[in-house]
């Protein structure tokens, strides 16, 4: 799920410390999260969503990032 994240993340141009702040955790924390160190919550797994949807103009995706799996 880590790199998924990473991938997420690189493709929408945010640097660690913008995707953490998005995110609402440390980029310390996100660096962690997507190294595979720490799980991906399901808390987070929705605001990964609602963010994801909010910069493509959409509505929240629930089923986020498990389409992917």
């Amino acid at each position: 799920m880590g790199l998924l994240l990473q991938h997420w993340r690189k493709e929408n141009g945010l640097t660690q410390k913008t995707a953490a702040a998005l995110l609402e955790v440390s980029q310390p924390y996100l660096s962690l999260l997507e190294k595979g160190s720490r799980p991906l919550t399901k808390e987070l797994q929705a605001r990964l969503a609602t963010v994801d949807a909010a910069m493509r103009g959409e509505q929240k995706r629930d089923n986020w990032p498990s389409q992917l799996s």
